[in-house]
């Protein structure tokens, strides 16, 4: 448990560097959460 508690901590931690680095909360957010929503926003700009 206490590997899969880091990797998600790495995870949310490099998802906060990768799509928001001034969103301080972000690395306590579900990492795949936090992929879906890039996902959404990497669809929106697409469309424009």
């Amino acid at each position: 448990m206490e590997n899969f508690s880091r990797a998600r901590r790495a995870a949310g931690i490099f998802c906060d560097n990768r799509l928001n680095p001034s969103r301080k909360e972000s690395h306590e957010l579900d990492p795949l959460n936090t992929y879906v929503l890039a996902q959404a926003r990497l669809a929106k700009l697409r469309a424009q």
